[in-house]
């Protein structure tokens, strides 16, 4: 086994660091910026970009880390979407030539 593994540094400062060992001075911190969306985004996950940077850097949450994630999750939000308007056109229901009307 491993053991625990180890408190971030932040914690240790913000409880006084109970143990009295050594703080880490080394410990990476990413630079905290609003970073542009991505060129690839629809209308809508560029959309989505905006709302939850905007909130992800008001919690003091948001790093330059954090981009290829973010970028993630706002593409795959406007695929969702999508998807949803095509729900909503076309209905839940797959209609294919070789078998007839398949269903959900």
């Amino acid at each position: 086994m491993a053991g625990r593994r180890p408190k971030p540094t932040h914690l240790k400062v913000v409880t006084g660091n109970p143990g009295k060992r050594k703080l880490n001075d080394k410990e990476p911190s990413p630079a905290r910026e609003i970073p542009s969306p991505p060129e690839h985004l629809t209308d809508w996950g560029k959309v989505a970009w905006g709302k939850l940077t905007v909130l992800l850097d008001g919690m003091g949450i948001l790093t330059i880390a954090d981009t290829l994630a973010l970028e993630r999750l706002c593409d795959i939000y406007a695929d969702i979407l999508q998807l949803r308007l095509t729900i909503a056109d076309e209905g839940r229901n797959l209609h294919r030539a070789d078998r007839g009307r398949v269903f959900d």
